[in-house]
């Protein structure tokens, strides 16, 4: 019996049974292999004497003071703070490594447009031939804070992934009454991501195995455009083999995900998290030190 699982997705929404439809949706997610997901979430549960919600709660706080903290030293200080504390909950930082060097990419070219900006005095001068390229301290500190910043969100979010399966932690965003579609859309970016580049990896080492690197422009612009129409066509294919996948492993008669509860720990260690993080933001160690 062929389906196809996107297709399944749309019509529960369209006679409007939102409810079934999103339990639906996360369902789908929870029962998948967690290396499947962009994030590298574990395979299974990890016994941990701080709650799902705790655990959730502190990455939201580290990623606000991270980004208040106006100087690098507070900044520093919030990171290494986070990052031991996850650490105790056994975080595996070999995993997020990869992540964190594509991301790294993406995040240096972010930063970089406030790096040239005339903003400020002039820190340096770059002497070019006849021309000359003059950098600006407030654009450059700038930039910098872009890159620390989200360098250190990205490897924080990664590291509270890698502790957590999937399952935890759509239960955790529930928890916390996270809107529906909004975890819906992180579900759908965590989850299809990685399957729309692994199905264009290989359409386009198919194509590099025929020659088309060495082909005229207009037959590679031309094998370029069918690379895209190919990987959505095989994407929502891999949808269906998904759909059937999950049908066989007891999908409609699988509990759909609840939500979870908080342990006496956390009203403990998320107060005391909470304040040291409020501390470091309000510059205690920057005062210090200066």
């Amino acid at each position: 019996m062929q389906k196809n699982y996107l297709v399944n997705l749309i019509m529960m929404f369209l006679i409007k049974k939102k409810d079934n439809f999103f339990n639906y949706f996360i369902l789908s997610f929870t029962i998948m292999s967690s290396n499947n997901f962009l994030l590298p979430f574990r395979d299974k549960r990890l016994t941990k004497p701080l709650s799902n919600i705790g655990l959730t709660i502190t990455v939201v706080l580290s990623l606000v003071f991270l980004n208040i903290s106006q100087e690098l030293i507070d900044i520093l200080f919030v990171y290494l703070l986070t990052f031991v504390f996850f650490l105790i909950f056994r975080a595996n930082f070999l995993r997020t490594i990869k992540i964190i060097l594509s991301a790294s990419i993406i995040i240096f070219f972010m930063g970089l447009p406030s790096f040239f900006m005339k903003q400020g005095s002039i820190l340096f001068i770059i002497p070019i031939g006849k021309y000359s390229i003059n950098f600006h301290d407030i654009s450059v500190y700038r930039a910098i804070y872009i890159w620390v910043r989200g360098f250190f969100s990205v490897s924080i979010i990664t590291l509270y992934t890698t502790i957590l399966t999937v399952q935890e932690f759509i239960s955790a965003l529930r928890s916390l009454f996270i809107p529906n579609i909004l975890v819906t859309l992180i579900l759908l970016i965590l989850r299809y991501t990685p399957m729309l580049y692994e199905q264009g990896n290989e359409i386009k080492t198919a194509q590099e195995l025929r020659g088309i690197s060495t082909a005229p422009f207009g037959r590679r612009f031309s094998a370029a455009t069918s690379r895209i129409g190919g990987t959505l066509i095989r994407s929502l294919r891999k949808g269906t083999e998904v759909y059937e996948g999950m049908i066989l492993r007891g999908l409609e008669n699988s509990e759909f995900v609840k939500r979870n509860y908080v342990k006496w720990l956390d009203f403990l260690v998320i107060p005391l998290i909470a304040g040291l993080f409020s501390l470091f933001a309000g510059g205690i160690i920057s005062g210090y030190i200066g």
